[in-house]
């Protein structure tokens, strides 16, 4: 019987010939179609077959060379995790500021290689034939559809990207399910605390005995994310690729700190369409003016209490100052003048000599790198990052080539992850009383 992977390459071309077939205007584009189909068909049974036999091959089943041998060694059915299973317990727990723990790392290692014979055709190892192909056009050839990261290590790499990000880890996640590409979110109309607009309609009424009650409703709007792909490509030498160890080591390192960095930034100020919708082109952002007669490149104490001001109240609690660093010397200035003197209005927690964070009206300042430098709008946001939301589709796709760098001797590691996110809010909020409109995401207007 033919291997699986090859099966599944099959597949896919013979489900590329049914697509066509629908597209075409033939007139014998139906008889194409079911040909097409019944090869599809045909060959889901010959992969059921042989993932069958894979899984009683596994369970050392009578009549196997497995069981009749004994000399086949389990961990080549059990994925690359399975041979460093009963390792001492300390092999199995992550460093401090590391990404993957020792036994795992071993394993992705095992992982690379694995991937990189089969892509210089000196066959595929039968623990890929355990890790799922990623899917596409060119399914299972691995310098181009690949495989799947194990779920373990993948998880690893994962937690790490969001350890390291800045923004995206404080943003809402939701993991969606396998067979779903996107999100539809009903959210309510709730844009206005203005009495008949709360809850997105819903209102009370003061009766009086006897009297009668009006019928009110929520009115909804959908959130529609649709999943992007994040990819990252690295490069690594032939010499790399002598060590396992060390090539792990880099991958694991490299890969989640460059995700981390890109999906930070989408969430500032991602345009939206290929990319998740940034906050700072959305609809929901506020911008507050700069001062009359405001010098180019200043921050003043009024434009952070203005800033502060519209914040909606029930969520100053969770917000945050995201800022340049450009903006310390500003921020280092800022004074409340009193009588004839004044007080600080900026300080590090303490005192200059502790740390992590200073506060601006008892929330925290965090100086990120995607925040524009001082003077330009988004030098100082103050934010709600619980009003942002990301889906995500947990696995993380990877897959090599040695083709893409044949001449320089460097072989291409490609890992895909599949995210989109927006934030909660489509529009500023209208207050109650008042008519300065608020938002979880406030920034300061360009003062040049």
């Amino acid at each position: 019987m033919r291997d699986i992977v090859s099966l599944r390459q099959d597949r896919a071309k013979a489900y590329e010939k049914m697509e066509a077939a629908l597209a075409s205007e033939a007139e014998n584009r139906q008889e194409q179609f079911d040909a097409a189909a019944a090869e599809v068909e045909a060959l889901d049974k010959d992969i059921a077959n042989a993932e069958r036999m894979q899984k009683l091959k596994s369970d050392k089943a009578t009549g196997t060379a497995q069981s009749e041998t004994g000399d086949m060694d389990p961990a080549r059915v059990q994925g690359f995790m399975a041979k460093y299973r009963n390792l001492p317990a300390h092999t199995h727990v992550v460093p401090k500021g590391g990404v993957l723990s020792p036994a795992q790392s071993a394993a992705f290692g095992d992982l690379l290689f694995a991937v990189r014979r089969a892509a210089l055709n000196r066959g595929v190892d039968d623990r890929l034939v355990g890790v799922e192909a990623s899917s596409g056009s060119n399914e299972a050839v691995p310098s181009d559809g690949g495989f799947l990261v194990e779920k373990d290590i993948a998880d690893g790499l994962l937690q790490r990207t969001f350890q390291v990000a800045r923004i995206a880890d404080r943003a809402r996640r939701i993991p969606i399910s396998a067979r779903s590409n996107g999100l539809k979110i009903n959210a309510l109309k709730d844009d206005s605390r203005a009495t008949g607009s709360r809850w997105g309609g819903v209102q009370g009424y003061w009766i009086g005995e006897g009297d009668s009650l009006t019928p009110t409703r929520p009115k909804f709007r959908q959130m529609n994310l649709e999943l992007k792909k994040l990819a990252g490509l690295l490069y690594a030498t032939s010499e790399m690729l002598q060590d396992s160890t060390a090539l792990s080591a880099v991958i694991s390192e490299a890969f989640p700190n460059e995700f981390a960095f890109l999906l930070d930034d989408a969430m500032f100020e991602g345009p939206g369409g290929a990319t998740p919708l940034g906050f700072m082109n959305a609809g929901c952002k506020v911008t507050v003016a700069k001062e009359t007669g405001q010098g180019a490149g200043t921050i003043v104490k009024e434009n952070i209490d203005k800033m502060w001001a519209r914040c909606p109240g029930g969520m100053m609690g969770d917000a945050e100052w995201w800022i340049n660093q450009d903006c310390f010397p500003q921020l280092n200035g800022l004074t409340q003048v009193i009588g004839t003197g004044g007080v600080p209005v900026y300080l590090p927690p303490g005192g200059l000599s502790q740390s992590p964070y200073g506060t601006l009206m008892g929330r925290p300042v965090r100086p990120i790198e995607y925040c524009s430098t001082v003077g330009t709008e988004g030098d100082i946001v103050l934010a709600v990052p619980s009003q942002y939301t990301i889906i995500e589709k947990g696995d993380i796709q990877y897959a090599t080539s040695i083709h893409v760098a044949f001449l320089t001797d460097e072989q291409a590691f490609r890992f895909i992850y599949r995210v989109d996110g927006q934030p909660v809010d489509d529009k500023p909020i209208t207050p109650f009383k008042g008519t300065n409109k608020q938002s979880p995401f406030v920034t300061l207007a360009t003062r040049s």
